[in-house]
Protein backbone atom coordinates (compact mmCIF):
# COMPACT_ATOMS: atom_id res chain seq x y z
CA UNK A 1 0.00 0.00 0.00
CA UNK A 2 1.12 3.76 -0.43
CA UNK A 3 3.51 5.01 2.25
CA UNK A 4 1.29 6.49 5.38
CA UNK A 5 -1.54 3.54 4.66
CA UNK A 6 -2.91 3.27 8.43
CA UNK A 7 -1.86 -0.46 9.58
CA UNK A 8 -5.55 -1.34 9.99
CA UNK A 9 -6.45 -0.54 6.69
CA UNK A 10 -3.10 -3.24 5.33
CA UNK A 11 -3.83 -5.84 8.04
CA UNK A 12 -7.94 -5.97 6.14
CA UNK A 13 -6.39 -6.76 3.41
CA UNK A 14 -4.11 -9.06 3.95
CA UNK A 15 -6.88 -10.30 6.10
CA UNK A 16 -9.36 -10.90 3.56
CA UNK A 17 -6.12 -12.27 0.90
CA UNK A 18 -5.70 -15.16 3.58
CA UNK A 19 -9.57 -15.88 3.59
CA UNK A 20 -9.44 -16.70 0.40
CA UNK A 21 -6.53 -18.26 0.62
CA UNK A 22 -8.06 -20.75 2.17
CA UNK A 23 -10.92 -20.78 0.12
CA UNK A 24 -8.22 -22.14 -2.76
CA UNK A 25 -6.59 -24.70 -0.28
CA UNK A 26 -10.51 -26.27 0.28
CA UNK A 27 -10.81 -26.24 -3.55
CA UNK A 28 -7.78 -28.00 -4.75
CA UNK A 29 -7.55 -30.40 -1.66
CA UNK A 30 -11.40 -31.59 -2.92
CA UNK A 31 -9.80 -31.37 -6.37
CA UNK A 32 -6.49 -33.53 -5.87
CA UNK A 33 -6.15 -34.89 -2.88
CA UNK A 34 -8.06 -37.95 -2.94
CA UNK A 35 -9.28 -39.39 0.16
CA UNK A 36 -8.31 -42.88 -0.83
CA UNK A 37 -4.98 -41.78 -1.32
CA UNK A 38 -4.30 -38.83 1.23
CA UNK A 39 -7.07 -39.60 4.25
CA UNK A 40 -9.53 -36.96 4.90
CA UNK A 41 -7.79 -34.92 7.31
CA UNK A 42 -4.83 -33.72 4.85
CA UNK A 43 -5.24 -30.73 3.59
CA UNK A 44 -2.94 -28.76 0.28
CA UNK A 45 -1.78 -25.77 2.66
CA UNK A 46 0.57 -27.50 5.56
CA UNK A 47 0.32 -23.42 7.35
CA UNK A 48 -0.52 -19.68 5.82
CA UNK A 49 1.64 -17.17 8.07
CA UNK A 50 0.68 -13.88 8.17
CA UNK A 51 2.92 -10.80 9.01
CA UNK A 52 2.62 -7.60 8.23
CA UNK A 53 6.29 -5.34 8.28
CA UNK A 54 5.26 -2.18 8.16
CA UNK A 55 2.04 -0.22 8.37
CA UNK A 56 1.65 0.07 4.80
CA UNK A 57 3.24 -3.22 3.76
CA UNK A 58 2.22 -7.44 4.56
CA UNK A 59 3.39 -10.90 3.25
CA UNK A 60 1.31 -13.80 3.05
CA UNK A 61 3.56 -16.99 3.43
CA UNK A 62 1.59 -20.31 2.27
CA UNK A 63 3.66 -23.90 2.83
CA UNK A 64 2.62 -26.21 0.61
CA UNK A 65 3.03 -30.19 1.18
CA UNK A 66 6.04 -30.88 0.03
CA UNK A 67 6.47 -31.49 -3.40
CA UNK A 68 7.22 -35.15 -3.64
CA UNK A 69 4.24 -36.13 -1.23
CA UNK A 70 1.32 -34.03 -3.27
CA UNK A 71 0.23 -35.10 -6.99
CA UNK A 72 2.87 -34.01 -9.50
CA UNK A 73 0.03 -31.57 -11.87
CA UNK A 74 -0.36 -29.71 -8.88
CA UNK A 75 2.34 -26.86 -8.83
CA UNK A 76 2.88 -24.34 -7.34
CA UNK A 77 1.49 -21.65 -10.30
CA UNK A 78 -1.24 -23.42 -10.29
CA UNK A 79 -2.26 -22.20 -6.61
CA UNK A 80 -0.82 -18.87 -7.05
CA UNK A 81 -3.36 -17.71 -9.96
CA UNK A 82 -6.11 -19.65 -8.17
CA UNK A 83 -5.50 -17.24 -5.39
CA UNK A 84 -4.80 -14.19 -7.73
CA UNK A 85 -7.88 -14.74 -9.69
CA UNK A 86 -9.93 -14.97 -6.66
CA UNK A 87 -7.87 -11.97 -5.03
CA UNK A 88 -8.82 -10.04 -7.75
CA UNK A 89 -7.52 -5.86 -7.86
CA UNK A 90 -6.87 -4.32 -4.72
CA UNK A 91 -7.60 -1.22 -4.79
CA UNK A 92 -5.05 1.45 -3.82
CA UNK A 93 -2.21 -1.51 -3.91
CA UNK A 94 0.81 -0.04 -4.84
CA UNK A 95 2.07 -3.70 -5.64
CA UNK A 96 0.57 -7.26 -4.68
CA UNK A 97 2.76 -10.46 -6.29
CA UNK A 98 1.78 -13.36 -6.27
CA UNK A 99 4.35 -16.59 -6.85
CA UNK A 100 6.31 -19.02 -5.36
CA UNK A 101 9.03 -18.30 -3.31
CA UNK A 102 11.25 -15.33 -3.81
CA UNK A 103 12.94 -13.99 -6.82
CA UNK A 104 16.21 -14.73 -6.36
CA UNK A 105 18.67 -12.33 -8.52
CA UNK A 106 15.40 -10.15 -9.01
CA UNK A 107 12.23 -10.04 -11.30
CA UNK A 108 12.36 -12.22 -14.39
CA UNK A 109 11.86 -9.23 -16.52
CA UNK A 110 13.04 -5.38 -15.51
CA UNK A 111 12.93 -2.39 -17.51
CA UNK A 112 14.41 0.80 -16.59
CA UNK A 113 12.55 4.19 -17.73
CA UNK A 114 14.32 7.46 -17.51
CA UNK A 115 13.33 11.05 -17.75
CA UNK A 116 13.48 14.25 -16.91
CA UNK A 117 9.98 15.32 -17.21
CA UNK A 118 7.92 13.44 -14.10
CA UNK A 119 4.51 13.58 -15.93
CA UNK A 120 6.00 11.85 -19.38
CA UNK A 121 7.75 9.34 -17.63
CA UNK A 122 4.16 8.44 -15.62
CA UNK A 123 2.56 8.48 -19.08
CA UNK A 124 5.41 6.49 -20.53
CA UNK A 125 4.58 4.07 -17.33
CA UNK A 126 1.64 3.44 -17.46
CA UNK A 127 1.56 2.46 -21.27
CA UNK A 128 4.02 0.06 -20.78
CA UNK A 129 2.73 -1.51 -18.45
CA UNK A 130 -0.57 -2.18 -20.26
CA UNK A 131 1.03 -3.18 -23.28
CA UNK A 132 3.34 -5.72 -21.21
CA UNK A 133 0.29 -6.73 -19.53
CA UNK A 134 -1.17 -8.35 -22.75
CA UNK A 135 1.27 -10.71 -22.33
CA UNK A 136 -0.18 -14.01 -20.92
CA UNK A 137 3.33 -14.71 -19.67
CA UNK A 138 3.91 -12.38 -17.45
CA UNK A 139 2.33 -11.78 -14.21
CA UNK A 140 2.36 -9.30 -11.25
CA UNK A 141 3.90 -6.45 -13.23
CA UNK A 142 4.10 -3.88 -11.25
CA UNK A 143 6.41 -0.55 -11.33
CA UNK A 144 8.47 1.00 -7.97
CA UNK A 145 7.78 4.42 -8.21
CA UNK A 146 5.84 5.07 -4.98
CA UNK A 147 2.77 6.31 -4.98
CA UNK A 148 2.49 7.82 -1.26
CA UNK A 149 4.46 10.17 0.53
CA UNK A 150 6.20 12.56 -2.06
CA UNK A 151 9.11 14.99 -0.97
CA UNK A 152 7.89 18.49 -0.74
CA UNK A 153 10.73 21.65 -1.57
CA UNK A 154 10.04 25.08 -0.10
CA UNK A 155 12.05 27.98 -1.15
CA UNK A 156 11.46 31.61 0.89
CA UNK A 157 11.48 34.62 -0.94
CA UNK A 158 12.80 37.69 0.09
CA UNK A 159 9.55 39.01 2.13
CA UNK A 160 9.58 36.08 4.49
CA UNK A 161 13.61 36.75 5.16
CA UNK A 162 12.13 40.32 6.16
CA UNK A 163 9.51 39.06 8.88
CA UNK A 164 12.30 37.60 10.15
CA UNK A 165 11.62 33.01 9.32
CA UNK A 166 14.26 31.24 7.75
CA UNK A 167 14.26 27.70 6.10
CA UNK A 168 14.55 26.06 9.82
CA UNK A 169 11.26 27.53 11.53
CA UNK A 170 8.87 27.18 8.12
CA UNK A 171 10.27 23.58 7.87
CA UNK A 172 9.74 23.28 11.13
CA UNK A 173 5.94 24.29 11.30
CA UNK A 174 5.30 22.32 7.59
CA UNK A 175 6.66 19.36 9.26
CA UNK A 176 4.16 19.54 12.17
CA UNK A 177 1.54 20.38 10.69
CA UNK A 178 2.04 17.21 8.37
CA UNK A 179 2.45 14.86 11.72
CA UNK A 180 -0.39 16.42 14.00
CA UNK A 181 -2.97 14.92 13.69
CA UNK A 182 -5.70 17.22 15.08
CA UNK A 183 -5.45 20.30 16.17
CA UNK A 184 -7.53 22.23 19.13
CA UNK A 185 -7.82 25.76 19.20
CA UNK A 186 -7.98 28.39 22.13
CA UNK A 187 -11.79 29.95 22.63
CA UNK A 188 -11.62 33.39 21.15
CA UNK A 189 -13.16 36.07 23.62
CA UNK A 190 -16.12 38.11 23.12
Amino acid sequence: MPNGTAESITDSIISSIQEKAQIVNKELTEEYLTDEVYGDSVMLFENIIKSQTSSSSANLSINLLPGETRPEALKSPIVANRLRELVGVVPGAETLNFGSGGNFGGSPVSVSLLSNNIEELKAATEDFKEILSQNPLLKDIEDNDPAGIKEIKLELNDNAYALGLNSRAVMSQVRSAFLVKSTTFPARPG
